[in-house]
This record gives structure tokens, sequence and C-alpha cells, in this order.
């Protein structure tokens, strides 16, 4: 093998981790997943970096990915519906849209399969009182 051969070789490798390195691959979140916790009296909402619980009247959605934010604060996530009384079958599936400004998060989710989105408005550091949750048949 000629320097020349071996040269063109590591211009070719190089180049190639170059442009793998430059690939539009979207396959990971560009920024950190959302943490944290908001409620208010109707609504809570807990974030961790693996996915998220919604929980509003005898309700809870389970987001079993990761809650990322686009570069406008907002977010769109599909989750499971748990409801009050036992399921047989798949669990619906259900999307939740959000809002962060500030401490606030606007939230919209429907309380029932198939039904209208609810909007909440949550503030952050705010667990929803064990006074204001409903009792729920089980």
């Amino acid at each position: 093998m000629s320097c020349l051969d071996l040269s063109q070789r590591l211009t070719a490798a190089a180049l190639f981790l170059a442009l793998a390195a430059c690939s539009s691959d979207d396959s990971g979140p560009s920024s950190p997943p959302l943490t944290g916790t908001w409620g208010s009296r109707d609504a809570e909402f807990v974030a961790i970096q693996a996915g998220a619980e919604m929980r509003a009247g005898c309700s809870t959605i389970v987001i079993r990915t990761p809650v990322t934010l686009t570069d406008a604060n907002t977010f769109t996530s599909r989750g499971e519906l748990h409801g009050s009384g036992a399921m047989i079958g798949e669990l619906p599936s259900v999307t939740v849209t959000g809002a962060v400004s500030g401490s606030r998060l606007s939230l919209s989710a429907p309380s029932e399969a198939g039904g209208s989105p609810v909007s909440y408005l949550l503030e952050a550091g705010v667990a929803r009182p064990a006074a204001e949750t409903p009792e729920c048949p089980q």
C-alpha cells in the first residue's frame, strides 16, 4: 500500500466521521426533560426525567416518555388514561398539551376517554391539597 492510498483512506474516514457528526438525526431530545411539580385545587402535574403524571378528578394520565419543551416553552405528549374504576383491555391513549410561562403551567387534557380537553392553570411547587382530592370509586 502506498502512502497516497493510506492518505486517501484516512481522508475518507475523517470525512465519514465529520458527516456522521453533522447528521440531522433528531432521535434524542435537544434540551433536558421538563421536571417539577405544578398544582392547583383541581389538578396536579408531576414531571420527572423519565415521564410525567397528570392527576385531575378521579383520573390519572401516565406519560411514559420524557416531556421536552419546544423553543416556545410548549409541549405535546401522549399518555395512558387511568380512570377510577377497573378497566379491561388496553388503556385509552390521550394527548396532553402544555405551556410553561414563568412559574405557571397551562395544561390541557381530557378527563375521560374520548372527552374534550379541559384546561388547567397550575402553579410551580404547589401540590394538590389532600382535602381537595375527590373520593373516587374503586
